[in-house]
C-alpha cells in the first residue's frame, strides 16, 4: 500500500502582526490560509480556555472543527493544571467527545507531560478519532527519549504516538536516536507527524533583527526534502486505512512572505510523496 500522508496545517504556526497572542484572529488567519491551500487544520484547544471561560474562542474552535473536511486538535495546558481529574479537564473532555459523535473531530495529540491520568482521556480514543501522544524535545522533563515512548505506549496499548521533527533533532545531541530510528521502532503506532526543523532559517530582512524562533519550515533549510522525510516512508499505513496525518508546524509569518513560503512548503510535500 502506497504512503499517502493527509497534509494539515496547525494553527499555532501562523506568527501575526501585532499582537501576537490574539488566539481568535490566529485561528482565523490559519483557516484561511489553509482553505486557500486545501489542507485540513490542526487547531490547539488549551483546558485552560475553559478554566479562564473563552466562551467565545471555543465557540469559534467548535464552528472551525466543522469547516474542514478533517480536523485535528492538539490539547495544551500547564503544569498548574495537568490533564486529569479536574473540572477543565472534564469540560474539554465533553467538548471534544460532542464533536466526535457529529463527525467533526478525527484525531487528538496531547504533550504526556502535561497527562496527569491516561484513562481520563481515554474516552476520546475510538473507531472515529485517534488519541496519540507526542514526542517531546530537551525542553521537557520527560518523555523525550526513545525508552519512556516505548513504556508509555507499552502501558497503554490502545495510545498513538506523534513524532515532531524537530523535538526529535533536538535530543540528538544528548545521544537520542534520529527519525528513521522512530519510525522503525513505532512504525505500527504512528499516525500523526509534526514537521518542521530546528533553527531560524527566516530571511532577517523580512522578519526584522529581533525576530527569534526553533521551529522553521523545512523549505528554507539546507538540508535536501528527502532527507527530512524519507524515514516516513518506513512506517505502515495499514493500520490508519492507508493515511498518517501530516501537520506543517512551522513558522508561517504574516504577510506575502509566509503565504509563498507555506505554498511551496505545502507544494514540496505533495510532489515528494505524490
Amino acid at each position: 500500500m502506497t504512503f499517502a500522508p493527509r497534509f494539515f496545517l496547525r494553527d499555532a504556526v501562523a506568527i501575526l502582526p501585532g499582537n501576537r497572542r490574539d488566539l481568535a484572529a490566529r485561528l482565523e488567519r490559519s483557516c484561511g490560509l489553509a482553505r486557500e491551500l486545501d489542507l485540513d487544520l490542526e487547531i490547539t484547544l488549551d483546558a485552560r480556555f475553559f478554566r479562564d471561560g473563552q466562551d467565545e474562542l471555543l465557540a469559534a474552535i467548535a464552528r472551525q472543527a466543522g469547516a474542514f473536511r478533517r480536523t485535528l486538535f492538539h490539547l495544551h495546558s500547564g503544569p498548574d493544571l495537568p490533564l486529569g481529574d479536574n473540572a477543565p479537564t472534564r469540560q474539554l473532555v465533553d467538548y471534544c467527545r460532542k464533536l466526535i459523535a457529529a463527525g467533526r473531530l478525527h484525531g487528538v495529540c496531547v504533550h504526556p507531560d502535561l497527562v496527569a491520568d491516561f484513562a481520563f482521556l481515554q474516552p476520546l480514543h475510538g473507531p472515529e478519532c485517534y488519541l496519540a501522544a507526542e514526542v517531546l524535545d530537551e525542553k521537557c522533563t520527560s518523555h523525550n527519549t526513545l525508552a519512556e515512548i516505548r513504556d508509555l505506549l507499552e502501558r497503554h496499548q490502545w495510545l498513538g504516538l506523534v513524532l515532531d521533527t524537530a523535538h526529535i533533532a533536538g535530543m540528538l545531541p544528548a545521544g537520542e536516536p534520529d527519525l528513521a530510528a522512530y519510525c522503525a521502532a513505532f512504525a505500527s503506532r504512528v499516525v500523526e507527524v509534526h514537521i518542521s526543523q530546528m533553527g531560524n532559517h527566516y530571511d532577517p530582512a523580512q522578519m526584522g533583527p529581533d525576530f527569534a524562533t526553533n521551529h522553521s519550515l523545512l523549505v528554507l533549510g539546507e538540508r535536501p526534502l528527502a532527507a527530512n522525510l524519507e524515514p516516513l516512508r518506513t512506517l505502515d499505513p495499514l493500520h490508519q486505512k492507508g493515511r498518517v496525518n501530516l501537520v506543517i508546524e512551522g513558522v508561517i509569518p504574516a504577510g506575502e512572505y509566509g503565504r509563498l513560503l507555506l505554498a511551496d512548503e505545502a507544494r514540496s510535500f505533495r510532489e515528494f510523496f505524490r
